[in-house]
């Protein structure tokens, strides 16, 4: 009946922790539905000051028609199906680099389990290509964590960071203009949002000055805990240049 549809509901959002139900609708969701209907009135033939929509609301280059990289695609081919690499169906480099990277995997497998860090030699390959990026200064490989992107890597952080339970709340200092996704991930694990506002006149960079700002207005809401840096930034693709990181290691 509905009476017991509505009481099972009303059960089901008893049980959902405070937090989450505090966390809104992301905006690029909303685009979407927008994006959806607009195409579907250039289809029916209204009338617009434009023939053609290009939706960017969810930040997918892949879904403007923009081509990804044969190389690394053909690479995963070749690993996925190492029969590939025994045909002359893929060029040369790229049989070399599966083969190369099928060689790190226990029993040359990529179905193999792997260290929960990533591959050994790719984070020492990683490690190697950070230091001449960084004209030199070491990095180590032990300090690098592969993941299948960064929300599931922030996510499994702030799940050790964070206590839902403390009193005074983590806060976690977060960049203005920062992906939607990042700030509901951390709302949704009970932390506080501090944001950091970066200089678009500067090409969206950070000032130090800035994170004291938002350190300093942390005090009675929440315990500032954790930094987190995006570079290169999302969505306004800001890199701190070296002066600025520098400054930024000093002043944590």
């Amino acid at each position: 009946s509905d009476q017991r549809e509505n009481e099972s509901e009303m059960y089901v959002m008893r049980e959902i922790r405070s937090n989450i139900k505090k966390m809104k609708q992301l905006d690029f969701s909303v685009l979407d539905r927008r994006a959806n209907q607009i195409e579907e009135e250039l289809k029916q033939g209204v009338k617009k000051p434009y023939g053609e929509l290009i939706d960017v609301s969810w930040g997918d280059l892949h879904r403007t028609g923009v081509k990804p990289l044969s190389f690394v695609r053909q690479v995963l081919a070749g690993c996925l199906y190492p029969q590939l690499l025994e045909s002359d169906r893929l060029m040369v480099d790229v049989r070399q680099r599966a083969r190369r990277l099928l060689e790190t995997c226990a029993g040359g497998s990529v179905g193999s389990y792997s260290d929960t860090a990533g591959l050994t030699e790719t984070l020492k390959k990683v490690s190697e290509f950070i230091t001449r990026r960084d004209g030199g200064v070491p990095s180590d490989p032990d300090s690098i964590y592969i993941s299948p992107g960064s929300q599931w890597c922030l996510t499994n952080i702030l799940n050790i960071l964070v206590n839902p339970a403390a009193s005074p709340k983590t806060g976690v200092l977060v960049p203005a203009p920062c992906y939607c996704v990042t700030t509901q991930s951390i709302l949704g694990l009970g932390a506080e949002v501090l944001p950091y506002h970066l200089m678009e006149e500067q090409g969206w960079a950070l000032r130090v000055e800035e994170l004291q700002r938002t350190f300093d207005s942390a005090k009675g809401v929440c315990k500032p805990f954790a930094l987190y840096i995006i570079n290169p930034g999302n969505p306004a693709a800001g890199i701190p240049n070296r002066g600025q990181c520098i400054k930024q290691r000093s002043s944590s």
